[in-house]
């Protein structure tokens, strides 16, 4: 039993590190990019934990599809590609700014 509850932990463990090893991958790995890449080799580059916000065909038929690398817990890096080919990336905040009503303040005392 005690050996079953180690190899939980060291596995919840090392589960942790790798999601922040992956996230700081994230990072690290955008700076490789180079528009002109095609799609195949910035996931070379990047790696396949990535999801397809989009996809569909433009007016000239060509493929149109944008591919969202998680960067951080507030924020992604989102790749466009027309017709495999990699066009332009931006990294989005995905809190963009925060509602008043929704911060909280506390009386100045005196």
């Amino acid at each position: 039993m005690k050996n079953l509850l180690a190899s939980v932990i060291c596995w919840v463990l090392l589960s942790a590190c790798s999601s922040t090893y992956s996230l700081w991958f994230t990072d690290k790995r955008i700076r490789d990019l180079s528009i002109g890449m095609s799609r195949d080799e910035v996931i070379r580059v990047m790696g396949n934990a990535y999801l397809v916000n989009s996809s569909s065909k433009g007016g000239d038929g060509k493929l149109v599809e944008v591919l969202v690398y998680k960067s951080s817990a507030d924020e992604e890096y989102r790749l466009n590609f027309n017709d495999n080919t990699l066009e332009s990336w931006k990294r989005v905040h995905l809190r963009e700014y925060i509602r008043p009503e929704t911060i909280q303040t506390t009386p100045a005392k005196d």
